[in-house]
């Protein structure tokens, strides 16, 4: 992904992000990246809120959790933002937690943001969504409609190099993710948009071996993201799902 966040290109100035491996937020961590736990839940919290959360049985990691899903949803691909309070409440119950625990968890999003940006300090969900709002057309237009077609059909050709191949390193033929598991939905999106097909994209995966914290692949996760680049209906899906 820094490959890509190096490569990406901002029209104005002021949008542009170095990304500095320093100022990574992770979960918890040593003194090399920004502890979620430490920084954030121990140190800018205060008392109550953390009262808040013992009392809503809202561990760090289920807050952790709840900000990936906040961020990384396939819709958030679309809107290149968060989901707001109603879509992230509206949620299936697959994603886990009450009403009342979503909207605490949500409140605490909103302070978590607060401090992500005063500190400047990044998530890898604020890097994702960087490439797909500031890359090229194929991740920042709603519409999906991938490299290839784009070439081919509109002869969109600054999406090639100079000897004609798919521009490295946002484009390539064939996109093949293992452990996906470990990705988020705006991941999985993102190598969507890089293959030269929507079946030319292979993801191998197994819940059971998850290594990212706060990442859960669902049982629908796979279909959801599927849903949110093919717009035209159920049985388009449907087609690509079984060559997957």
């Amino acid at each position: 992904m820094q490959l890509l966040a190096r490569r990406v290109v901002p029209d104005s100035d002021s949008e542009y992000k170095s990304f500095v491996q320093f100022d990574r937020i992770r979960f918890d961590c040593d003194d090399s990246n920004i502890s979620f736990t430490q920084k954030f839940i121990a140190h800018y919290l205060n008392s109550k809120e953390r009262k808040q959360m013992t009392n809503s049985m809202i561990e760090p990691l289920t807050l952790w959790h709840a900000i990936i899903v906040i961020k990384s949803h396939a819709n958030c691909a679309s809107t290149k933002s968060p989901l707001t309070l109603n879509d992230y409440a509206s949620l299936p119950p697959s994603f886990g937690l009450k009403e009342n625990q979503r909207h605490l968890c949500y409140s605490l999003f909103v302070k978590y943001e607060r401090w992500r940006v005063s500190g400047q300090y990044w998530d890898e969900m604020d890097r994702v969504l960087y490439i797909l709002k500031f890359g090229p057309t194929v991740f920042r237009e709603d519409t999906f409609l991938t490299w290839a077609d784009r070439v081919n059909r509109f002869g969109e050709m600054d999406l090639l190099n100079d000897e004609g191949e798919p521009l490295y390193p946002f484009f390539a033929d064939i996109v093949f993710a293992d452990e996906a598991q470990d990705f988020t939905e705006i991941d999985l999106v993102l190598f969507a948009k890089m293959s030269s097909s929507i079946r030319s994209l292979f993801l191998s995966a197994d819940p059971a071996q998850s290594v990212e914290l706060g990442v859960k692949m669902r049982e629908g996760t796979v279909n959801d993201v599927f849903h949110s680049l093919l717009k035209d209906g159920k049985q388009q899906v449907k087609e690509v799902l079984q060559y997957i």
